[in-house]
């Protein structure tokens, strides 16, 4: 039951439009020379999983850039269900979703929105196994 009902908020959430509002603007600061991607990347380091997203988002491109940026935000929310394997495998299961939605489209677009889709995915199931202050 659990599962079915992660499964279509995930569906929801994965197919929901951005908020009309502002859209968030990128804080990180890219010296000259630097890479975007790298400064965003590296911006995350030891940030929690609601920190990183908001930072991937507010500096995403709608680019294929955005795997390395989704990537890294992806990979720090999964760290808070690293130990439950049911939520391993719901990860792994809604994440290849993500994937069928988005398969046979083609333009960088499709790429970060199948980036985010998986984000959007880990954030769930990281706000699931922390506590409400956390």
């Amino acid at each position: 039951m659990r599962q079915m009902f992660l499964m279509t908020l995930v569906a929801v959430l994965a197919g929901a439009a951005r908020p009309a509002h502002a859209e968030p603007t990128c804080a990180v600061s890219v010296g000259q020379g630097a890479n975007y991607i790298d400064a965003v990347t590296h911006a995350m380091d030891g940030k929690s999983c609601g920190e990183a997203s908001q930072i991937a988002e507010g500096c995403m491109m709608a680019a294929s850039g955005d795997v390395a940026i989704a990537g890294r935000a992806t990979e720090i929310c999964r760290k808070d269900f690293a130990r439950n394997k049911a939520d391993k495998a719901l990860f792994t299961k809604l994440t290849q979703r993500c994937e069928k939605k988005f398969r046979g489209m083609d333009g960088t677009m499709y790429i970060s929105a199948r980036a985010f889709c998986a984000l959007d995915v880990a954030r769930l199931l990281s706000s699931l196994n922390l506590g409400p202050d956390e």
